[in-house]
């Protein structure tokens, strides 16, 4: 999947055993959901896409980029497709590919949650941004003299493909006994069973490493972010593109952390905040009760759900606050 892959859990039992079912399902899901690897499904239906339904995906991008209504599927989460057409049909045109290829059902899942979440940010989240993604990829790395190879993929499911893959191995070793079972793919997406855990939260600031820590009750967690942003000027690189116009997201937000119940969720939310910035994301926010969300600014603020337990390092909202009043 492109990141480094942890799992703890109790009691001990069959380590061994556990471990090679983890690498195991780590290993599938990759061969079918990663975009880094040239013979994963994805990418094969990307190509199927790219030859074949090129309208219908514009057709899908206008219908999303271009409502009167911003919000207008963003009051519930149970929304169905068959409030808008063009994702109905995507979705549709999808399962027939899908199935006269024999792809996976993992493959299935993420892509119907990757079209329903596109509906329910209104494309804030929008998974067929793969070539745009990859351009602006390949742009920063060169700026940082590091090599870079992506597939020509017009597919870019970006973290979900991740909180997804986080949920199944936490499941997995769930169904093999585990308690207390804690999963990470890398330190964005997390997913837990059992007792809640103290995760870190690292700072998207430039010159405070760490901010503090949060208490996760939720099933799942995942973080957006922009780091080493230097309060006050704003920021220096995104790793998002904004939907509507295909360009890096620069909004007033560096990082957005949601617990919610499901990782996919939770990662497609955390992208679409950062893409909407603040205003426009803290009002989608109010309209999902079931997620908490943390927003960290540019100019150096922390706006939290009162759900979460979150305790900042000593010194640190004394060095925010001297960050606040050296940019005034």
């Amino acid at each position: 999947m492109g990141t480094l892959v942890c799992a703890t859990w109790e009691p001990a039992g069959n380590v061994e055993e556990i471990q090679r079912l983890i690498r195991q399902r780590v290993r599938e899901l990759e061969n079918r959901l990663s975009i880094f690897k040239q013979t994963s499904q994805v990418v094969a239906l990307s190509r199927i896409l790219n030859a074949g339904s090129e309208d219908i995906l514009k057709e899908f991008r206008s219908s999303l980029l271009h409502s009167s209504n911003v919000y207008s599927l963003a009051g519930s989460a149970e929304v169905g497709l068959e409030n808008h057409d063009a994702g109905a049909e995507l979705l549709f045109r999808l399962e027939d590919i899908l199935q006269a290829n024999r792809f996976s059902s993992d493959l299935a899942r993420v892509m119907e949650a990757s079209v329903k979440f596109a509906n329910l940010t209104q494309g804030a989240f929008y998974p067929f941004l793969g070539r745009q993604m990859r351009d602006w990829k390949k742009l920063v790395a060169e700026r940082a003299n590091r090599e870079f190879e992506l597939s020509d993929s017009i597919i870019d499911f970006g973290g979900i493909a991740k909180g997804y893959a986080a949920d199944q191995v936490r499941d997995l070793v769930v169904s093999k006994g585990g308690e207390n079972v804690v999963v990470s793919f890398g330190s964005s997406s997390i997913s837990i069973a059992g007792d809640p855990v103290c995760v870190g939260l690292q700072s998207p600031w430039e010159g405070l490493e760490e901010f503090g820590h949060l208490l996760l009750t939720h099933p799942a967690l995942s973080v957006s972010a922009d780091t080493a942003t230097r309060i006050g000027s704003g920021k220096r690189v995104s790793h998002v593109l904004d939907p509507s116009t295909g360009k890096p997201a620069f909004t007033d937000l560096v990082a957005v952390l949601v617990c919610a119940a499901d990782g996919m969720e939770c990662e497609a939310w955390a992208t679409a905040f950062l893409v909407l910035g603040l205003e426009r994301a803290m009002d989608l926010d109010a309209t999902q009760q079931h997620i908490d969300t943390v927003f960290f600014t540019a100019d150096g603020r922390v706006l939290a759900s009162p759900n979460l337990q979150i305790t900042a390092h000593p010194g640190v909202q004394q060095w925010l606050e001297a960050q606040r009043v050296r940019t005034q």
